[in-house]
């Protein structure tokens, strides 16, 4: 989301993780322009967790892609 905002003109000055769902990120922006900002610890915790998690990595997506086909096959056998 930071590469995606800040290419458009944004930063993300706070995010605040939600319990909802699982676990979801409210994010806020503000435009570049508007200097007068401050960023929260908030955003560099979110992005330190995530490389942490690997989800920065690309194989992180493929590897869950993987696991996703086995466990379809796998459902598939059993109700066959």
């Amino acid at each position: 989301m930071k590469k995606c905002f800040s290419t458009h003109g944004f930063i993300i000055f706070n995010v605040e993780e939600i319990s909802t769902h699982g676990g979801s990120l409210r994010i806020y922006v503000k435009d570049v322009k508007n200097n007068e900002f401050l960023v929260n610890s908030s955003v560099e915790r979110i992005i330190k967790k995530e490389i942490e998690c690997g989800l920065t990595d690309i194989s992180t997506y493929t590897n869950f892609g993987e696991k996703i086909k086995k466990i379809k096959k796998q459902l598939r056998n059993f109700l066959i």
